[in-house]
């Protein structure tokens, strides 16, 4: 039938197609073979086109007077019957025929490509250069203007190889993918399709192009070709082609859209490459990318006529398309406490170095930017460091906003709120933070430097005593140091606070214009002699929180006390007095009560060296856990022994202070103090007898 149109698409294959009519037989993005061969039956009328587009196993011709047109694609072999006389063969640029047999006269015309040219026929004209030329014996042809073959009577057939060969590239979709992952791309000749949501792309000054939606492709060079001389065309304009490569980035501004590169690669082939554009496609709307404020070595307390320094970080946290052309950052002040700000009489500064050099006062000026703006790219990361002064108390609030001024416009985009409480600070002097009045803690020595608000507190090696609890102060029985700071002028007392590490400290001391604390030392605090606390001190009346960092060293270790029970103290081991004696030690009180009788009487030789014959009763006290050797000091009656050593080898050896008195029948108390070592706190023993009887000295 005339004018019909064969397409085939997809996965559709058809091994033979044969046509005896006018038509059009073409594949569009099929995926496999598609048409294999097709064959035109003699007899069709003159004039009769078929137009051709795709890739074809064969095509036979057998009939004359006709057009047959490959408009794109590749023909592996063509040939012509031997009626098909006059026939008129037209390849289309970017089309190719691997072999081309003609049997009978015909012109072949166009740009198309031709690797072997076979002629059996004379009467043949074609108007490119095949790779090569091969022809029958007697035949002569016309090849790209020029007469080939060899004379009649010559003998033989003869092959012509064209001085340059006509060569075909390819083309792909770029290795980036440009365009998006998710694009549909269908490859058919020489043509690219792409369908779907394509990406869209900021603008590359380096590369010359615009913002705007693209695609990407690569046109590939044939194999073995020496593509460096090779021109591209692209809309007029002719780029040198490369090596083995040559990359394209069409802009897309609508769907349905058709781009054309036609690349010479010599004098005898040219191939022109489509991209197109599915009507199905759309292109995605570029999006601003959303910044966001970070404030570093942030300042949210701040004591008024010191100086700190800030950094105000804007940053992209998503990064996408755009950025903005054209920005400044408003800055808004106000303060003390909800007070406008006062250019004439500013209690706050926020300065800032711009790229020159130049310092400016942004709190006053109230923006931080040329006037005319400056560009925020896309992934924007910059941070603007101010120093910070504040003149008078109260509270200060700041807001920062990025205004986008691009066309004249002022568009307010991200702001950053930032709230200071200022207060007055207190001025320190070196060695005005001392020990106590009560020299808590023993000899100490103090040392304070005010640049740091730093104590030193040197312990010589010393153990730090134990202090047990009595009343209000000391609250517990624990290691106490004593400190002493003098108290601004000013404050209520009533209103102070303070907390040592964290912990809060209750029942504040105030004595002689000074507020005094006890810290507690404990093992745990220790370290290798040392230990550190921070005793923050907030004083209120609109100063600011005082932090003392107190660092205790040389420390000798902890006193601890000696804990008793009723067992520890008994009658000495040799029972010195009878077995008629009955014991009671209270272990709260750390009172030994003895009574009984009778006390046995002994004479100066009786064994054991009294002083003088009587009734000596005996007492042993055990010593603390972890003792050995011989005691510091004991005070007897507030009278100090003088024996050195004080405990006898036996006494050392059983651990035992055995303590000897003449008893009376009168009721007695004695009293002993018995500092075991630096480790041990001193203790008091008292010993009372009731109701003792006495054994009778010898007639």
């Amino acid at each position: 039938k005339e004018g019909v149109t064969l397409r085939v698409q997809g996965t559709t294959v058809i091994d033979t197609v044969n046509l005896n009519a006018g038509a059009r037989v073409e594949e569009d993005g099929v995926e496999g073979d598609g048409v294999k061969d097709v064959n035109v039956d003699p007899g069709l009328p003159e004039g009769t086109t078929i137009v051709l587009r795709g890739n074809f196993n064969s095509v036979q011709v057998n009939a004359g007077s006709i057009t047959i047109e490959l408009e794109d694609g590749h023909i592996i072999e063509l040939g012509t019957g031997d009626d098909a006389k006059n026939l008129n063969i037209v390849l289309d640029p970017g089309s190719s025929v691997g072999t081309l047999t003609l049997n009978a006269p015909a012109k072949v015309s166009g740009t198309g490509a031709i690797d072997k040219a076979v002629i059996n026929a004379a009467g043949c004209t074609l108007e490119q250069k095949p790779n090569h030329v091969t022809l029958a014996p007697d035949v002569t042809a016309v090849v790209d203007g020029k007469t080939v073959g060899l004379p009649t009577g010559g003998g033989g057939g003869g092959t012509v190889t064209p001085p340059t060969p006509v060569v075909s590239g390819s083309i792909a979709w770029d290795p980036a993918k440009t365009g998006g992952e998710d694009l549909t791309v269908t490859i058919n000749g020489n043509t690219i399709t792409f369908e779907g949501a394509i990406d869209w792309y900021p603008a590359d000054e380096s590369l010359g192009r615009a913002a705007g939606n693209r695609v990407g492709v690569e046109i590939i060079a044939p194999e073995d070709f020496d593509a460096k001389d090779a021109k591209v065309t692209i809309g007029g304009k002719e780029y040198t082609f490369g090596e083995e490569r040559f990359f394209w980035y069409p802009l897309v501004t609508e769907a349905g859209q058709e781009f054309t590169a036609t690349v010479k690669w010599s004098s005898a082939s040219t191939q022109v490459f489509t991209v197109k554009i599915s009507e199905n496609s759309t292109l995605k709307t570029p999006k601003r990318s959303v910044y966001a404020y970070q404030q570093k070595s942030p300042v949210s307390t701040a004591i008024v006529s010191r100086e700190y320094t800030v950094g105000v970080r804007y940053y992209a946290v998503a990064v996408n398309e755009l950025g903005i052309d054209a920005a400044r950052f408003r800055v808004e002040v106000t303060g003390p406490d909800d007070q406008p700000y006062d250019p004439d009489d500013p209690s706050i500064s926020l300065l800032a170095t711009d790229s020159n050099g130049v310092e400016h006062d942004i709190a006053a000026i109230g923006w931080w930017g040329p006037e005319g703006g400056f560009p925020i790219s896309p992934d924007y990361d910059a941070t603007t460091w101010v120093k910070l002064v504040i003149r008078d108390p109260g509270k200060y609030k700041i807001t920062i906003r990025l205004a986008d001024v691009s066309g004249g416009q002022i568009e307010y985009i991200d702001r950053l709120d930032w709230t200071i409480d200022a207060f007055l600070g207190v001025t320190r002097v070196d060695g005005e933070v001392t020990q106590d009045p009560g020299r808590t803690g023993g000899e100490l020595s103090y040392s304070f430097t005010a640049s740091t608000n730093t104590l030193i507190i040197d312990a010589g090696r010393k153990y730090l005593p134990y202090y047990p609890q009595s009343g209000q102060y000391p609250p517990k029985g624990a290691n106490w140091v004593g400190v002493a700071i003098p108290v601004p002028e000013g404050v209520a007392t009533g209103g102070v606070t303070a907390t040592v590490n964290g912990s809060d400290c209750g029942d504040l001391h105030f004595a002689l214009g000074k507020y005094i604390e006890y810290i507690s030392v404990d093992e745990d605090d220790l370290t290798g002699g040392s230990a550190s606390f921070e005793w923050v001190i907030d004083w209120g009346a609109g100063y600011a929180s005082e932090k003392i960092n107190i660092v205790i060293v040389n420390v000798g270790g902890l006193q601890k006390p000696v804990v008793r029970d009723a067992n520890s103290v008994t009658q000495d081991p040799g029972f010195t007095g009878g077995t008629g004696l009955h014991y009671g030690f209270d272990a709260e009180t750390n009172t030994l009560t003895i009574c009984g009788g009778p006390v046995k009487y002994y004479e100066e030789a009786d064994g054991f060296p009294p002083p003088t014959s009587g009734n000596w009763v005996g007492v042993a006290i055990k010593a603390p856990a972890g003792f050995s050797g011989d005691i510091k000091a004991l005070t007897i009656d507030d009278t100090p022994c003088t024996a050195s050593p004080i405990l006898s080898e036996l006494e050392q050896q059983r651990g035992e202070l055995w303590y000897y008195f003449k008893a009376t029948e009168q009721d007695a108390v004695h009293t002993l103090v018995i500092e075991w070592s630096d480790a041990y706190t001193a203790e008091t023993i008292t010993i009372q007898t009731s109701g003792l009887s006495l054994e009778p000295a010898p007639a």
